[in-house]
């Protein structure tokens, strides 16, 4: 079984809340048929720190959007030459728990 990693563009350490973020989606379509999505959770490895900008990423936004079946974050700071898995998981309006890792590079 081929196991799909996501990966999205690199982020600047220097997109930050007082400044500009970066805005990044996951398309849960293939996956909620009719359902919706009703709750979407994000976590980082290593953990978001919204006291320390310049170290480790930050939330700073997080929504469902289109129909809900999209999810999308803002992220702000992050180490320079440094990779973070981002993991969603979402919930849908049938029940189900689904979750998605993506990986990201700050440069």
């Amino acid at each position: 079984m081929t196991e799909v990693v996501l990966k999205w563009p690199n982020k600047s350490p220097t997109d930050t809340t007082t400044f500009v973020s970066s805005e990044y989606g996951l398309d849960w379509t293939a996956f909620t048929s009719t359902e919706t999505i009703v709750n979407s959770l994000w976590s980082c490895s290593p953990s978001f720190d919204a006291s320390s900008a310049t170290k480790n990423l930050i939330n700073i936004f997080s929504d469902i959007i289109q129909s809900g079946k999209h999810t999308r974050i803002f992220l702000g700071g992050g180490t320079a030459n440094k990779s973070y898995k981002l993991t969603n998981t979402v919930t849908l309006s049938g029940g189900s728990i689904l979750s998605r890792d993506v990986y990201i590079s700050v440069k």
